[in-house]
């Protein structure tokens, strides 16, 4: 049964084993290693031993000053409370609050068909009360193909994407291709915070070449100060294999750190059971990714830093935007994103010293201009083995 609600933060879990062979190998001793491991435990990071290897802090080539710059889940949350006021945290990551507020403000996000609750309401939009009014609906749904996202999901889960009803057998083909009666796929979706359905998105026609019909996100990380927007950090999230989401937790999914000035491919990294490895290829269309320039990037980018006026209380955002065959559209707003890929994908830590000079601000409106943060050095290597084409 998938149940609407607040998703659970993903921990970070790799084979220790394997990480202490990997740093033996490279001349680390289990007792530098654990030394290490409590250093940065008890840091301002507070990075667990799983984590420690997961970003491969074990390399001989890391000072202690650089690797206490990287940050644990367990220690993000702090870092995005000292930037943000409690109003941000229910606007951006409850769809309906969020795609209200973005409506109201005339800024480019998807439709909303319906919303499937058992007591709330959502202005014009159809509300199904029960498991069968939303079974009804589905019957007579106006657009085709349709998604269905808990409205207060993370992580792409709970995630569906729905490819159209056949009346004859009464069913739905999800995106796996499965066929679902429609009947058992209402029933399926416990109400709890409720469900909302909105229209599929089609990509840009190059992305659509590069991973088929399917989204694949910017994660365009903002810092808002003195009433300025700046892109800090430019990511982008291509799904492959058989994923319809391009969560990064997804096995096979891929992961792209871009240059921030012209939108190209800087590297690449693909999720796997070992770990993440890079990559030069997308998995299923076989195309080359580094050099590539993600179609629509300027406009993208122009539209989510226009958009983070609007959302003053917050002063580090993390927006999913979709360029699609239309236009550009601003998907969600994180309350500062994920540690997990910028950290990734740039191979170094979040805490550098423009987000020290942000964080140094009394509060999440401080009007206190920061220091221009220096040239950022080049991504890192991974520890992990490279795939190729």
């Amino acid at each position: 049964m998938a149940r609407a609600g607040a998703a659970a933060r993903p921990t970070v879990q790799v084979d220790l084993k394997a990480g202490f062979a990997a740093a033996a190998a490279a001349g680390r001793g289990p007792a530098r290693i654990a030394l290490d491991m409590l250093r940065l435990a008890l840091g301002p990071g507070r990075l667990t031993p799983h984590e420690y290897f997961f970003y491969g802090l074990w390399r001989p080539e890391l000072e202690l000053a650089e690797k206490r710059r990287f940050v644990g889940l367990a220690a993000q949350n702090a870092i995005f409370r000292k930037l943000a006021e409690p109003l941000s945290v229910a606007l951006a990551h409850d769809k309906v609050a969020y795609w209200a507020y973005m409506e109201a403000l005339g800024l480019p996000t998807p439709p909303v068909l319906a919303l499937y609750h058992p007591t709330r309401a959502a202005g014009r939009v159809p509300v199904l009360r029960s498991a069968g009014a939303l079974a009804a609906w589905l019957r007579q749904c106006p657009v085709w193909p349709c998604v269905v996202k808990p409205v207060r999901g993370m992580f792409s889960d709970g995630f569906c994407a729905l490819q159209g009803y056949d009346a004859a057998s009464d069913s739905v083909r999800v995106g796996s291709g499965a066929i679902v009666p429609v009947e058992a796929l209402a029933a399926g979706l416990e109400a709890g915070d409720g469900w909302l359905v909105q229209p599929c998105l089609r990509p840009h026609p190059a992305i659509e070449r590069l991973c088929g019909a399917r989204l694949a996100t910017l994660r365009l990380v903002v810092v808002l100060d003195s009433g300025r927007a700046r892109l800090v950090k430019a990511l982008w999230k291509i799904p492959a294999g058989p994923n319809s989401a391009d969560n990064f937790r997804h096995a096979g999914n891929l992961l792209c750190l871009l240059d921030a000035e012209q939108g190209r491919v800087v590297r690449a990294l693909q999720s796997g059971p070992a770990g993440p490895q890079e990559v030069s290829c997308h998995p299923d269309s076989g195309r080359l990714l580094p050099g590539l320039e993600v179609p629509g990037f300027a406009a993208a980018v122009e539209t989510a830093l226009g958009a983070a006026a609007a959302h003053d209380w917050l002063r580090l955002q993390a927006w999913d935007v979709a360029v699609t065959n239309g236009r550009v559209e601003l998907l969600e707003l994180n309350v500062g994103g994920d540690v997990t890929l910028p950290q990734l994908a740039e191979g170094r830590g979040f805490r550098d010293a423009a987000l020290e000079a942000l964080m140094a601000g009394s509060g999440p409106r401080a009007r206190r201009q920061p220091a221009a943060p220096p040239a950022a050095p080049p991504a890192a290597p991974l520890p992990p083995r490279v795939a190729s084409c």
